[in-house]
């Protein structure tokens, strides 16, 4: 919704928004997305804080797709984990499996550089030793 708010109050666009239920309701409005009453064939872009697998984004384009007969047209993340998938980056193992290009704010690399032992308010959030921890992770696990 966020997204909706900017592109309007920055750009004067109107668009809808919607988001998807994890669980079904019992009462009041049981449809399994809420927001926005979209057109079949509508085209959408997805908006999501973090990829990690890209697992939950495949589950929710394939919703999209299924229950609204809608097309998406891409993915917008806050945040690239950077961890790999099989041999591939997530983004790359999504865009590679779906056809659909994945673009992202900022990546938890640029992060933790932009965060090593700065000073934020009196306190370093990381320090040399959480970086480290941080590299070795990511040697075994990112890409």
């Amino acid at each position: 919704m966020s997204i909706t708010i900017a592109l309007a109050k920055e750009f004067s666009i109107n668009k809808g928004w919607i988001f998807d239920r994890k669980e079904k309701k019992l009462h009041g409005d049981r449809g399994a997305f809420v927001g926005a009453d979209l057109d079949k064939d509508a085209r959408v872009i997805m908006v999501d804080d973090v990829i990690t697998t890209g697992g939950t984004k495949i589950e929710a384009m394939e919703k999209i797709q299924k229950t609204l007969q809608a097309e998406v047209l891409g993915v917008v993340i806050a945040v690239d984990r950077q961890e790999r998938v099989t041999n591939k980056s997530a983004i790359d193992e999504f865009s590679d499996q779906t056809g659909i290009p994945v673009y992202s704010l900022t990546n938890v690399s640029d992060i933790f550089e932009h965060l090593k032992n700065r000073e934020i308010g009196g306190h370093v959030y990381v320090s040399d030793e959480i970086y480290n921890a941080y590299l070795k992770y990511n040697k075994e696990y990112g890409v």
